[in-house]
This record gives structure tokens, C-alpha cells and sequence, in this order.
């Protein structure tokens, strides 16, 4: 066991238990350790202890080697001679703490360095990766983050909306000539520019003067400019400038609160606008009442909103109703898997026995070849049915059997001598075509 102390204490001191050692140090003198952990304390110490121990070793056999006999050898070390021993421990102690401590520094310098590097390194390779990934969904979609990407994205959605819109006019894609604008529509003979823009902000007044520029240069009066993301710097959201005999339409969608299909629908109502304007004379004055324009805008938009809505409305409806049929055809096939399954459950409760032509007696056909036969069965189909009786007659025409819930209660045999009624095998009755032996007949069935 290791223990310190704070007490100055000039030299180690050693007590001995059996094999269990007390060591005391005076750490003042060996500030290294103070810094150390327990571990790190008693594995350089057991290092002390064994490199001192190996130097004892040597300074015993020097002391051997000094004697001039074997039993001169001194057993024990002289005060001198420990004090040496234990001044080489401290420095060696002392120099050793340093070095450890030099390679504690280097180590945790190297892995400080590293982790740094590697966090480096998966920073650099994560931020590789995304922008690899950016640029593959650039190339797939054809979308950028950037506002001249998006633009060209507003813009080509346009020109489908205007191509489907005016089938028969002319639209031209001027985006890449100068001072031409995005495109130029030939609208029943009124030629007009169209100007789109995507910005974060609104569109400032120098990009509404560039139109007006380059309706000046390709000598055009009509033009409108459409900003899908912001505001137009001094326009409200739907409005119309004239200077001279220029006119244009400005068309935006501040804060974004407006869908691209009602800022479409407002480009159409646009076109139509600055074509009624065309069709008035050159020397006639236009007075323009913006206000009422403006109001007209805004029914509109309500209306597109509407119509819009209503649009929705009806998409949802038939979902409902598809949903509905196909729910009802789902039934269909599920009733008929169930009339199939019961029909099958119908079938396999019935037996089918083997059907006889059944031929009826000629004396029962012909009541002239056995006037007795036929009114005796007659008679007997008289009582069975006032007894609520079953009678059944077989194809030879001998034989009557007497049916009651479904119990055979008994057989009447119809010869030509004679007939006789015979009940449970035990009861036999020849019987006369007279009332006495109706009654009887009666009489005896019921027993």
C-alpha cells in the first residue's frame, strides 16, 4: 500500500508487515505525482521501486567485491551507503516523472491533433457528399437553389401556360435576345412583351424601366411584367400604366398568398386588357379609370379563387364517388363469393336419389276397368284428407300408403277379391265400399 504525506520528511521510510509494505512519500518533493491518478501514481512508483531495487543489487555486489573474504560481506548497507542509495532513487524518480509527464503532454497533443483531423475530415467529406447530392438533383429536376435558376423555372412554366392559352397566336421565347424581355405575344394582331420574375424581394424600378426600354427599342406599346414570388415596387397587385401610347400591365403576388394558377389566369385577363386597348384609333384619346380596372381585377381573382376552389371540390368528389364505387364492387364480388359459398352449402344438404319414371295404374286413368278399384281409392282419399293424412298410391295400383308427420302409420292393399287396411303389421281390416266401413277406416287410423 502507497500512501502520502505533507510532513517533511529528509528520506523514505519503509515499515515492513510480513509481505505488505507501507511506503511514505513526501510529495513536496515530487510534485509530479501530485498531478498523477492513483494508477498512474503506483505504476511509476513500482518502476522506482524495482530500479532501486536492481541498484541495491549492484551496490551490494561492488561492496562484495570490495571485501577481502565472502564473510566480509556486509549483510546490511551502511547509513552512508542508504542515503547514497536513496538520493539516486529521488533523481531517478524525478526523471523519470518528467519523462512520463513529457509523454502524457506528447500523447494527449497527438490525440487532440487527431480528432481534429478527423472531425476535419468528415466535415470536408459530409459537405463533399451533399453538395455531390445537390448537384444530382440539380441534373435530375433541373432546379437550382439560386434565384436565376428559379426564374428560368417560373419562366418556362409560363410559356407552357401561354402556349396552351393562346393556341392560335404566336409566342416567341426572346429570353436570350437583348432588350426583348422574357417573350413576345402576337395576340390577334397586338403585339405585347411579357416580363417574369422570381424574387426573394420586390421588383424595384429600375427592372420595370428596363421594360419600358425595350418596348422603345422593338418599337411595341404593349407589355406586361409578372413577378410569381414578391411585389412590384410602387404597383399594387394588379395595376395599369400608361405613358404616351405605352401601355402596360403589372401583375404580382406579395408574401406569396396567391397560387401560380390565379397569377396565370390574371397574365390571360392581362392580354385581353391590353387588346381591347389596341383596337381604339390613333387619334383617339384613352382615359383609363385604374381604379376600376383594379376593382374588376379583384372579381376576378375572386372568381378564379372560386373557381379554383370549386375545381378542388370536385376532384375530391370524385375520389369520394371512385372510393364509393370501388368499395360497391368490392361488395359485389364479396356477396357473390357468399351466394356462391351458400349455394354450395345448399347443394351439399341435398341428397339426389335416382329418379323413376313414375306410370299411374290404367284402372286410376280409366274408371270403366275397375269401377270398384276407383271408387274404393277415392273413398280412401276422401278419409285421408278430412284426417289431414297422406296418401300415396304405387305404380302397380295395389297398394296405398298412409302418411301422417311424416310417419307411415299403416298400408290399405287394393286386390281384386278384395280390400284390406292393415295398421303397424298388426291390425288387418277387409273393407266394403259401404258408410260402415268408412267409419271403421276412420276409426282405426286414428288409433
Amino acid at each position: 500500500m502507497i500512501s502520502d504525506t505533507s510532513s517533511d520528511i529528509s528520506n523514505s521510510s519503509i515499515t515492513s508487515n510480513s509481505t505488505n509494505f507501507n511506503l511514505k512519500i513526501n510529495l513536496t518533493k515530487y510534485p509530479l505525482l501530485i498531478e498523477m491518478d492513483d494508477i498512474q501514481k503506483n505504476k511509476v512508483l513500482m518502476n522506482f521501486i524495482k530500479n532501486g531495487y536492481k541498484l541495491y543489487e549492484e551496490v551490494i555486489k561492488y561492496k562484495s567485491l570490495q571485501s577481502d573474504t565472502i564473510d566480509d560481506k556486509p549483510s546490511v548497507l551502511d547509513e552512508k551507503t542508504s542515503s547514497e542509495i536513496f538520493d539516486f532513487m529521488n533523481a531517478t524518480i524525478n526523471k523519470l516523472s518528467k519523462d512520463l509527464s513529457a509523454k502524457i503532454q506528447s500523447t494527449d497533443e497527438y490525440i487532440d491533433k487527431r480528432i481534429t483531423n478527423l472531425v476535419k475530415e468528415s466535415v470536408d467529406k459530409l459537405s463533399s457528399n451533399i453538395t455531390q447530392i445537390n448537384s444530382a438533383v440539380d441534373r435530375i429536376t433541373g432546379v437550382s437553389y439560386n434565384s436565376s435558376i428559379k426564374g428560368k423555372v417560373v419562366e418556362k412554366s409560363l410559356e407552357e401556360f401561354l402556349t396552351n392559352e393562346f393556341k392560335y397566336s404566336v409566342l416567341e421565347n426572346t429570353s436570350k435576345l437583348a432588350s426583348s424581355g422574357d417573350f413576345i405575344l402576337n395576340y390577334n394582331n397586338t403585339r405585347m412583351i411579357i416580363e417574369s420574375k422570381a424574387y426573394t424581394n420586390d421588383v424595384d424600378t429600375a427592372e420595370v424601366n428596363k421594360l419600358k426600354t425595350d418596348m422603345n427599342k422593338q418599337q411595341i406599346n404593349y407589355g406586361i411584367i409578372v413577378s410569381f414570388t414578391s411585389g412590384i415596387s410602387k404597383h399594387s397587385v394588379f395595376d395599369i400604366e400608361t405613358i404616351d401610347d405605352k401601355h402596360i400591365i403589372f401583375i404580382s403576388n406579395p408574401n406569396n398568398k396567391f397560387s401560380n394558377e390565379q397569377i396565370y389566369n390574371e397574365v390571360s385577363l392581362g392580354v385581353r386588357i391590353l387588346n381591347i386597348l389596341s383596337t381604339r384609333t390613333t387619334n383617339i384619346s384613352v382615359n383609363i379609370n385604374k381604379d376600376k380596372i383594379t376593382e374588376c381585377a379583384d372579381k376576378f381573382r375572386i372568381v378564379i379563387n372560386n373557381m379554383s376552389k370549386l375545381k378542388a371540390n370536385m376532384n375530391n368528389v370524385k375520389k369520394e364517388v371512385d372510393q364509393t364505387i370501388a368499395t360497391l364492387n368490392e361488395m359485389e364480388i364479396s356477396f357473390r363469393q357468399e351466394l356462391n359459398n351458400i349455394t354450395q352449402e345448399v347443394q351439399n344438404c341435398i341428397q339426389f336419389n335416382e329418379w323413376k319414371q313414375f306410370s299411374f295404374p290404367e284402372w286410376l286413368i280409366n274408371k270403366q276397368s275397375d269401377k270398384k278399384k276407383y271408387n274404393t281409392y277415392f273413398m280412401i282419399n276422401e278419409v285421408c284428407e278430412s284426417l289431414n293424412i297422406k296418401s300415396t298410391i304405387n305404380s302397380l295400383g295395389d297398394q296405398i300408403a298412409l302418411i301422417k308427420d311424416n310417419n307411415n302409420i299403416g298400408y290399405i292393399k287394393l286386390l281384386k277379391s278384395k280390400t284390406s287396411f292393415v295398421k303397424d303389421c298388426d291390425c288387418k281390416l277387409e273393407l266394403e265400399l259401404n258408410e260402415f266401413s268408412r267409419e271403421l277406416l276412420i276409426k282405426l287410423i286414428n288409433m
